[in-house]
């Protein structure tokens, strides 16, 4: 095979990433360019689907066609599969490779010469500075990055045609750089799913849904991204009019890694047993407390309960979780609901490579809590003059668990513990007298209740006691105050006060206005679920603050925030 020597063919100047998002903005104003062959260094492809083609060195490539060296020849006219990669990163099979159509146009005594067939709805300018970043950068992160993006334009414009606009302009700028990576991983994620399926060249999805997929998938973990590209890849159907996965989209959000490592482990276990019973009979789940604290990372029983309680609310499990201390805890039924099962099979869970540390291979038989007996157990202590036995005996009067539901009864408890300084025992009794729950409604003393917990530094109590002053419920209203204790408690991790303070901030009252502080907390807030509200509902009020600020001010607050997570990680958890 003759070399053909290379003639330097001037390139434009590199395009940084926010420059090539600059150019996903600009989609629906296309401006024309000429395929401009470039000669791209350590760049090959090889044929699909096809055990005996090689690898073949790219030659040179325009935004409508490519030259490879190759000893084959492929007839005219033909459609190839191809996958487009790069040599030079590294021998890793990992490393980003790009599918693309490719017809063959000529033959050339060095090889073959064919022009892409691109998928409808890709627009012309943005697989040109796509195309031309990926040959002309130098930087290996760099070229990984523009193609792993290019792969992910290519695979949406695949799903969605022309209406892939919303999830590529959602790349293109809505997300910062960590979540655009995070989205694209998610889309690469559902394509490699999708390979195995008989239809997959054929498959779509609604564009609406696959927007909403790569925005909420962009805040996943390494985790729950899999389980967002197994949504986005089950959301995809030879119609592509399928728009049920939409409820699994709103459960998939508000799951938190821990959440979602307790709710994996459920459902395979479940799987498992329910593959091997005949005939078919009802199984639960029942971990011990040391597999639960194996399987979650925590020793916290009280933490883990919640985690539990949690995913019940969601309807993804069948029982919920009831904590006391005063009788051990010795095993956690986590046995999947038949939504929580469908929405494992939506999420293709089986399919995930999840490490978790722990033998799921023996089982307990479900005992149910005995709440007369725990009652009776915390009497005993709450007897004896001990505030937390006292303050949670005081919750089981409220609700009526193991003993007859007693306001009077439950406030008579958690004064006796306030009053020993237990700062729970201080909120309870505190919400009981700003809703005239087995006392007389008086806000300026839930007031009293919550300063004193907030004075012990309970984040909880800071946030209510700020709310109060924003409200001027039982304190004359005082927006400084507000935003002083909404500070306190945001700096410990309370998104609830991280979401009021950033609205202060937002508005102007009790704060000088600043949209860069307003953006900061929101985006904080934004990474956890708040009870009560959607966490695109967050994003939102986020993105409304970041129009507001300029790239270099997004990208300060940005490096701010992970500088934030890095020094409050455990309160972040």
């Amino acid at each position: 095979m003759k070399s053909v020597p290379k003639t330097e063919i001037p390139v434009k100047k590199m395009t940084t990433p926010n420059e090539w998002k600059a150019w996903i903005r600009k989609l629906g104003y296309p401006v024309k360019l000429r395929a401009e062959r470039r000669i791209p260094s350590g760049f090959a492809a090889l044929r699909q689907n096809s055990s005996a083609s090689k690898p073949a060195t790219i030659l040179d490539i325009s935004s409508s066609g490519l030259h490879i060296l190759t000893d084959e020849r492929w007839p005219l006219g033909e459609l190839i599969p191809l996958t487009v990669g790069v040599e030079r990163v590294s021998g890793d099979s990992s490393e980003p490779q790009v599918a693309v159509q490719a017809r063959v146009v000529r033959h050339a005594e060095d090889g073959i010469g064919l022009s892409f067939v691109l998928p409808e709805g890709l627009d012309a300018n943005l697989w040109d500075v796509l195309l031309r970043n990926a040959v002309v950068l130098t930087d290996p992160k760099d070229i990984v990055y523009t193609l792993k993006m290019l792969r992910t334009v290519l695979f949406l414009c695949r799903l969605c045609h022309a209406e892939a606009r919303e999830a590529i302009m959602a790349l293109g700028g809505e997300l910062d750089l960590p979540r655009t990576e995070r989205a694209m991983e998610v889309a690469h994620g559902a394509e490699k799913l999708l390979a195995s399926e008989p239809d997959a060249d054929r498959m779509r999805a609604h564009p609406q849904l696959v927007a909403s997929i790569m925005k909420n998938g962009s805040w996943a973990d390494d985790l729950t991204k899999e389980l967002w590209a197994g949504l986005l890849a089950t959301s995809c159907t030879v119609e592509g009019t399928d728009q049920s996965n939409s409820v699994f989209v709103e459960l998939l959000v508000n799951v938190t890694h821990t959440q979602s490592r307790i709710f994996i482990a459920a459902c395979m276990k479940a799987l498992q047993l329910m593959s091997a019973a005949e005939p078919p009979s009802p199984i639960r789940i029942i971990l011990t407390l040391e597999q639960m604290i194996q399987l979650t990372g925590m020793y916290d029983v009280t933490r883990i309960g919640r985690d539990v309680a949690y995913i019940f609310n969601l309807g993804i499990l069948e029982k919920n979780f009831n904590f006391t201390s005063y009788l051990p805890v010795e095993s956690i039924d986590i046995t999947p609901s038949r939504l929580g099962l469908e929405f494992f099979e939506r999420c293709k869970g089986s399919c995930i490579n999840a490490e978790l540390p722990l033998d799921l291979s023996k089982g307990t038989q479900h005992t149910p809590l005995d709440f007369a007996k725990v009652a009776f157990w915390d009497q005993k202590a709450a007897e004896q003059g001990y505030a937390k036995a006292q303050s949670e005996l005081g919750v089981m009067c409220e609700l009526g668990n193991g003993v007859p539901q007693d306001f009077d009864e439950a406030v008579s408890w958690y004064r006796k513990a306030a009053d020993q300084g237990y700062a729970p025992a201080q909120i309870n009794l505190g919400m009981a007298y700003s809703k005239g729950r087995g006392v007389q409604q008086d806000h300026a003393e839930a007031v009293m209740w919550y300063r004193k917990a907030a004075q012990q530094g309970n984040a909880d109590a800071q946030n209510l006691l700020g709310h109060l002053y924003e409200t001027g419920e039982g304190v004359p209203q005082d927006l400084a105050q507000a935003a002083l204790w909404y500070r306190k408690a945001a700096d410990q991790g309370n998104a609830p006060a991280q979401r009021s303070l950033a609205k202060v901030y937002e508005v102007g009252h009790g704060l000088p206005q600043n949209y860069a502080e307003a953006y900061f907390w929101l985006n904080l807030a934004a990474s956890v679920k708040i009870d009560g509200v959607k966490r695109e509902d967050v994003t939102k009020e986020r993105d409304a603050a970041a129009a507001h600020l300029t790239a270099a001010d997004i990208s300060r607050v940005q490096e701010r925030t992970q500088a934030w997570f890095a020094t409050h990680e455990a309160n972040c958890n």
